[in-house]
């Protein structure tokens, strides 16, 4: 009767062994992913680039989730960083300014302030308008 005991207990063991090894495995894919997104969010030019990605998915009649899935970027990263884009399109010479002054240590989301702070907004919402920029605003 004990061994009956052991036996159930040793293959309840190697079931939750089983369960835990999918769990970390799922964990690890989980990290590895965040990991690529966060290197493919470091620097301004990678967020123009991510931006006319998405705008030229959107122009070919995709939705803005469909648009966001099609580049593997969530929603929040491409609201957050879209001044930075969107001076680069409205404005690429007061752009080119402020990224000279831009270094590696500074975080992507200071340089998007900075960048909304010498957006032209009337300008901006003109572009929007004419569907030359993604109908972006911030969720409150």
């Amino acid at each position: 009767m004990s061994l009956k005991k052991q036996q159930i207990l040793l293959a309840e063991a190697k079931k939750n062994e089983e369960a835990m090894s999918k769990t970390v495995a799922d964990l690890k894919e989980e990290r590895d992913s965040l990991l690529k997104q966060l290197a493919k969010s470091g620097n301004p030019q990678q967020a123009v680039r991510r931006y006319r990605k998405i705008l030229q998915q959107y122009r070919r009649g995709k939705n803005l989730h469909a648009a966001y899935k099609a580049i593997s970027v969530d929603r929040n990263t491409v609201v957050a960083n879209a001044p930075i884009a969107e001076l680069a399109i409205v404005a690429p010479q007061e752009y080119s300014k402020l990224l000279e002054g831009y270094s590696r240590q500074e975080k992507l989301q200071v340089f998007a302030k900075k960048c909304m702070d010498a957006q032209l907004l009337t300008t901006v919402e003109m572009y929007k308008k004419k569907n030359k920029l993604l109908p972006l605003m911030k969720r409150k």
